[in-house]
């Protein structure tokens, strides 16, 4: 369903923002999927004009946040669980190399078979007495395949109640680990330093705008930016440009900005093509 449109001075200027029926999944015309994250942005809600009525929107972020929530706690139960598999296979190994167990069948001969070997070692024929046997009723002789088996599940035991003590909320959502769907993949932007930025420009020199791109998508990505400088008298660019970052890094950027008028206000908006996010602040000269 349509949920609303960009402003008309957005770069890529009035495109569409829909969504499904559960409010999870987001598109945006010209773009592609966008990540429920960037709805939560109130930079990025700055650059919507809503085409639903306020209940649906609250009940749009809303969505959006349990989805965020879901997959941090998706990522910290597969962690978990990882770390499950890793102490049960390291137990395995210890119960093969510590309990000296041979791992082939023990092969033992039968009292018949020692007494008829030793009257010929002497050559005689000796009298083979009734092999008498004492075995404790109830009680049965362990085998080595059991005794490994049981030293790999206690071990598997006390790693298991150790993390249930460190992680007690991730690991109550293991039965359902295996159905969880893929975590989102997300692009992070915002100013380095939102106490530094300049409210008040100057005219005569140009005003440093630091802001950082974070790359949280699984892969190595090219953002394109743009950034620009509105007020009384039109729109002007500032700087376009593109930064490359491989998974799980992030750069930062200095822009400077002039104003063209006195006593003016200014929107300094910096916008990323793909994936789609924007945040800006005002200035006066």
């Amino acid at each position: 369903m349509l949920v609303a449109r960009l402003r008309p001075d957005n770069p890529l200027g009035a495109a569409r923002l829909t969504c499904d029926d559960r409010g999870e999944a987001f598109v945006l015309e010209g773009v592609g999927a966008i990540a429920p994250v960037k709805l939560l942005d109130p930079a990025n809600r700055r650059q919507l004009e809503w085409a639903v009525d306020e209940a649906t929107r609250e009940w749009l972020l809303a969505a959006a946040s349990t989805r965020i929530r879901r997959d941090r706690e998706n990522r910290a139960t597969g962690r978990a669980a990882a770390t499950v598999a890793a102490a049960t296979a390291a137990a395995s190994k210890a119960g093969d190399k510590t309990l000296g167990i041979p791992a082939g069948p023990m092969r033992l001969e039968a009292p018949e078979e020692i007494a008829h070997q030793g009257s010929r070692a002497v050559g005689t024929e000796l009298p083979v007495a009734e092999p008498q046997t004492r075995q404790t009723a109830g009680v049965a002789p362990l085998r080595p395949r059991r005794l490994r088996a049981w030293a790999i599940v206690s071990v598997a035991c006390v790693a298991a109640a150790a993390l249930g003590l460190l992680f007690p909320h991730q690991i109550a959502r293991l039965p359902g680990l295996w159905s969880a769907r893929q975590v989102t993949s997300y692009t992070e932007l915002y100013f380095t330093d939102s106490a530094t930025l300049p409210t008040r420009l100057n005219v005569r020199e140009p005003s440093p705008v630091s802001f950082t791109v974070f790359n949280h998508e699984g892969r190595e990505r090219v953002y394109e930016y743009v950034v620009t400088l509105a007020g009384p008298r039109g729109s002007s660019v500032a700087e376009r440009g593109s930064i490359v970052l491989k998974d799980n890094a992030g750069a930062g950027r200095v822009v400077n900005v002039v104003p063209t008028g006195l006593n003016e206000a200014y929107v300094i908006t910096v916008t990323i093509i793909r994936p789609l996010q924007t945040i800006h602040f005002t200035g006066h000269s």
